[in-house]
């Protein structure tokens, strides 16, 4: 008697199968969602949040060709400013809403 064949079917519901498929549009990274319109990982959109809400400015780390910088996950040190600029070319809107709480003194003083 040949071995019977059982077809096993994916358990995880379609749109996190499609997610795991998903790349950071900023760094290449697993992208974990949409954020401030723009596919891309947690780490990116709390960076961009960051910098939006704390009003942050960066200048260019190359000398050579400004704005062209690596931005990936695999470099720890990336370039800030290429990053933030990375972040608005991909689509990220910094007129998106923000929680409340992100907005207060503490959240604020936590991260400067």
């Amino acid at each position: 008697m040949p071995p019977v064949v059982v077809a096993v079917a994916e358990t995880r519901p379609l749109s996190a199968r499609i997610l795991r498929e998903l790349k950071c549009a900023i760094c290449a990274s697993h992208a974990s969602g949409f954020h401030f319109d723009a596919q891309s990982c947690s780490a990116c959109a709390a960076f961009f949040r960051r910098t939006v809400v704390l009003d942050k400015a960066y200048q260019c780390q190359s000398k050579e060709t400004p704005y062209a910088c690596k931005v990936h996950y695999q470099e720890p040190k990336s370039c800030r400013a290429c990053r933030f600029s990375k972040c608005l070319k991909a689509g990220m809107d910094k007129n998106c809403e923000f929680p409340f709480q992100l907005l207060t003194a503490s959240f604020v003083s936590r991260c400067l």
